[in-house]
Parts: C-alpha cells; sequence; structure tokens
C-alpha cells in the first residue's frame, strides 16, 4: 500500500497523513520486553473526537509492571487506571476523549537476567471523527480500498502473465 507524503504543520507533529487517518496506530513494547523499561509516548492524532484503544490478546505483564493512559498534561483520564499483571482478558478496551493521549510503560528493575518472561504489551489506537472530517477519512478509506483492488487485479495479471507458455523455456 502506498502511503501520502508526510506532512508537518508548525507546531503539529510529524505524523503522516495516511497513519492517522485511514488506520489504526499500533504502539507496543519489545516481546519479551527488558526489566527496568520506563517509556511515556505522547500520541496526538489531528481532528480525532475520541480514540478507541483495543488490547492484543497477548498483551502480558509482570504483576508490578503496569501500562497506562494518561490526558495531554500527564494527568490521569477520567475513571481511568493503570493496567498490571496478567493477561489477555484482562486488559480491557476503553475509549479516550479528544485527540492526545500518553502511553506511559513502567517496568520495576529486579536483579539476574535483564529480560522478563512476559510478552509486554501492544495496543491499537482507532481514531473517531466527526462532521466533514469523518466523511474526508471515509473517502480517504475507500480510495484505499479502490487502489488496493486494483494492485489485485494487477498482480493477478502478472502471475497469468508469468505462468502462460510465452514466458516459459
Amino acid at each position: 500500500a502506498s502511503r501520502a507524503p508526510p506532512t508537518k504543520e508548525a507546531g503539529k507533529p510529524f505524523i503522516s497523513r495516511f497513519e492517522c487517518r485511514a488506520d489504526a496506530l499500533t504502539l507496543e513494547s519489545a516481546h519479551p520486553y527488558r526489566k527496568g523499561t520506563k517509556e511515556k509516548r505522547r500520541i496526538k492524532i489531528d481532528g480525532a473526537k475520541s480514540i478507541k484503544i483495543e488490547f492484543d490478546a497477548r498483551t502480558d505483564l509482570h504483576k508490578f509492571d503496569h501500562v497506562g493512559f494518561l490526558d495531554e498534561k500527564e494527568q490521569s483520564l477520567p475513571g481511568m487506571t493503570s493496567f498490571s499483571g496478567g493477561g489477555g482478558s484482562h486488559f480491557k478496551g476503553f475509549e479516550i476523549q479528544g485527540d492526545t493521549f500518553v502511553l506511559d510503560f513502567y517496568s520495576m528493575s529486579e536483579k539476574g537476567n535483564p529480560m522478563t518472561k512476559y510478552w509486554g504489551y501492544r495496543v491499537k489506537a482507532w481514531p473517531s471523527y466527526a462532521g466533514a472530517l469523518a466523511a474526508e477519512v471515509a473517502k480517504e478509506k475507500e480510495s484505499a480500498a479502490e487502489h488496493a483492488r486494483a494492485l489485485d487485479v494487477f498482480t493477478d495479471a502478472v502471475d497469468v502473465l508469468a505462468s502462460s507458455s510465452a514466458f516459459t523455456t
């Protein structure tokens, strides 16, 4: 799939148009992750009215490690706590209002092997848009789907030509 060229507007983060409009953003730790990891990632998806967070089913953290979600001022989101320990269905999806959040991942330091036995986390952040921007996003997704279908037709035609007797020795 082709990506639109990256854009940078004054005061806005450098995120390609494709990444923030046509698909979900994937954020993840190393698998497995290192002990003592401390990460804060500020995510801004321009124009989103909300962002839906979904955890990968393989997400698994040590009971003292956590992944949390904060607002743009790095304050706790209303009704939100961090996620720690356990795995799978323990990590429930939720929705963040607005276009910005901070992902905070913390792993306690332990002696011994620097790697944990835990898989870590992977989340998808799905933006939701309103009004004219929602219509633009829908049009962009349809255009991307049309290009993908055209590429499939072209690839099938090349496969047929390559397998025909004209190209065999």
